[in-house]
């Protein structure tokens, strides 16, 4: 239907392999990494794969800055301490994602273990 709720009519002709072939959308051209991330409280656990390091954002609407940040990442913990909010981090972060919704207090980078 159109603006004007009246029926739109196309005309033409299908001819079929025209259309070229699909192509993906994203060219993978090296190893992936990955981080899944569980939060519960002020505590953080992460597991990885393919992943040498990584940085966690903390938002002051999730997290409990007053108290100490717990992170725990492929059973090892990496962090465990208290975090000063960082006005660097939030003007870095906001400047990047250009998204009110995501503001991020501090951020805790963590370097896994060979």
């Amino acid at each position: 239907m159109s603006r004007d709720n009246e029926p739109v009519k196309l005309s033409g002709v299908v001819e079929p392999g025209a259309t070229p072939a699909p192509w993906p959308l994203f060219v993978n051209k090296g190893p992936s990494g990955r981080v899944d991330v569980a939060r519960e409280g002020n505590a953080v656990r992460a597991t990885t794969r393919g992943v040498a390091e990584f940085t966690l954002l903390l938002s002051p609407g999730a997290f409990d800055f007053a108290r100490p940040i717990t992170v725990v990442a492929d059973g090892r913990t990496v962090f465990d301490g208290r975090v000063e909010r960082s006005v660097a981090t939030l003007m870095k972060w906001a400047a990047r994602d250009n998204d009110r919704t995501l503001l991020f207090g501090a951020e805790i980078h963590v370097t896994l273990a060979p």
